[in-house]
């Protein structure tokens, strides 16, 4: 393979982080998912070299390591690994390495000794802790690169500003997906459980596990989640995020049973199920290589899982963590020659939090990961009632100024077609010389609220506040026959004791109206 070449926005990318660096050593580099962010410090590290610097890049994960190792191989570096299977203290000027395995050996002199050494350090993934313990073990003057698409902590932790000096966000999820770089995104709300009364771990930060999974693991949920698979996106190339190794395992059984060829993987090591599951590395090899349809794991594909295919996403879980949502949605935002878009089939309603995936978002050194700045809000495409048209909609995630869904062409209610239909409503299923049935009708004809009144308490001499109260009830249904109450003596004051006043002969109601 020859050497990669540096797109427009990776270019730029590259001569702000360099300038950064200049200026403050110690940087934070925020990429979106699919923005090459590898190929940015790979081709840093590349140049690098005519100075005979020694460059260390850290990552937190298998795949993350053999990923980097390859793109620095492109870009004609020789590169020494850190990983339990490569014990040598590194004699090449770059190397990458795993953070946990990096964590042990430090407590020896001479591992010491070779992060002392190293002139520019790169952090993978850095919003991840695990990378932490290292930027007090590398020289004061050496340049220090931390990367990442979701640069944020929770506010217990140590946050991001504690090791950095200075944020490099050169592009968008957005300008990325403009400039054809990046798959649009289509997000679904479908079936999901309730999140009423789940605890947050103070460990963890997110919600309670055990907790989480007994709301997602029910048969009604699988069954809901792969009918709306089939509904949306028939037999496409799908990742599924569940929340339990109970609950992935159930998931594909389910998939499989409704004649969706599907896999699981579990973060552990690999599962002897041969028959839905098997090796981890083969499980990856056959996804890849389209044996099926739909992978389904929990907390395994998300940061450095780079499978340019996937045209669906799953989120069968819920979160309130910024950083797992979006590296679980990001995993579909990759282009191919055939693909331009991928679908977000949502179970969990981390929209309400997060919203849509290219949303911008306004990153610093110092977000917590809980927040997500700047979201514009969202509405559900209506899977249940028609539109003006008859038109029942298609569950899309759309902004809420939007009228009318791009994704099936559903007109959304407004509050007047709303309120016409409950009039409508309202009259249909009350007796014909009911109260109901006489204010639903004088309100369809454009009468006032006050002159309707006028007219109930006419109708009712002896009964104008029951009567007063039960039309105005029917005419505001989210109103409480309390808040008529209340309204009444407003009313009775303001406007019922000066229509008594007049003479029974007029009409009232006319009188009212002028």
């Amino acid at each position: 393979m020859g050497e990669i070449k540096l797109r427009s926005y990776q270019e730029r990318s590259v001569a702000e982080i360099r300038e950064a660096l200049a200026k403050h050593r110690r940087v934070l580099f925020c990429a979106p998912c699919g923005m090459g962010k590898t190929i940015c410090f790979s081709y840093i590290a590349k140049e690098s070299q005519k100075y005979n610097r020694k460059v260390l890049i850290v990552s937190n994960r298998s795949e993350i390591l053999m990923q980097n190792g390859g793109a620095l191989q492109c870009f004609g570096l020789d590169v020494d690994y850190i990983s339990p299977k490569h014990r040598q203290v590194p004699t090449k000027n770059v190397a990458v390495g795993m953070a946990q395995t990096l964590k042990r050996r430090v407590e020896s002199e001479e591992w010491l000794d070779y992060l002392r050494e190293v002139d520019i350090l790169i952090t993978d993934e850095c919003h991840c802790c695990e990378m932490d313990f290292l930027y007090s073990l590398v020289r004061e003057d050496a340049w220090v690169l931390g990367a990442s698409a979701t640069p944020a902590r929770r506010s217990h932790q140590a946050q991001l500003g504690d090791f950095f000096r200075a944020l490099v966000v050169s592009v968008t999820v957005k300008e990325l997906q403009d400039e054809g770089y990046l798959s649009r995104s289509h997000h679904y709300s479908i079936i999901a459980p309730s999140l009423d009364g789940l605890n947050i771990d103070s460990g963890t930060g997110d919600y309670n596990r055990k907790q989480l999974a007994q709301r997602f693991e029910s048969k009604k949920l699988y069954t809901g989640i792969v009918k709306e698979y089939m509904r949306l996106t028939p037999h496409k190339k799908a990742i599924c995020f569940c929340v339990s190794s109970d609950q992935a395992i159930a998931m594909t059984k389910e998939f499989v049973d409704n004649g969706v060829s599907a896999r699981y993987i579990l973060s552990g090591s690999f599962d002897d199920d041969n028959t839905y599951s098997g090796k981890r590395e083969q499980v990856f090899e056959d996804f890849k290589n389209n044996e099926f349809e739909v992978l389904v794991n929990v907390g395994v594909c998300t940061a450095g899982f780079d499978q340019r295919d996937i045209e669906v996403v799953i989120l069968n879980f819920a979160t309130v963590s910024l950083s797992r949502y979006l590296q679980a949605t990001g995993r579909g935002s990759r282009i191919t020659d055939t693909k331009r878009d991928f679908v977000v089939l949502d179970a969990g309603r981390n929209y309400d939090k997060f919203g849509v995936y290219e949303a911008e978002r306004v990153f610093s050194l110092w977000h917590d990961d809980h927040k997500s700045v700047g979201v514009m809000a969202m509405k559900i495409c209506d899977t249940e009632k028609r539109d003006c048209n008859g038109r029942v909609g298609c569950g899309a995630m759309i902004p809420v100024t939007m009228k009318v869904c791009p994704a099936c062409g559903y007109v959304f209610r407004t509050q007047e077609y709303e309120y016409e239909l409950y009039l409508e409503e309202v009259q249909s299923n009350s007796e014909a010389d009911s109260i109901e049935s006489f204010v639903a009708s004088k309100r369809k004809e454009g009468w006032n609220m006050n002159r309707i009144m006028v007219a109930v308490c006419l109708r009712n001499a002896g009964y104008e506040k029951k009567a007063f109260v039960q039309a105005y009830c029917a005419l505001n249904p989210t109103k409480s026959t309390d808040d008529a109450r209340k309204f009444w003596f407003i009313f009775d004051k303001n406007v019922w004791s000066k229509v008594k006043k007049r003479k029974k002969s007029e009409n009232s109601a006319e009188l009212f109206a002028n």
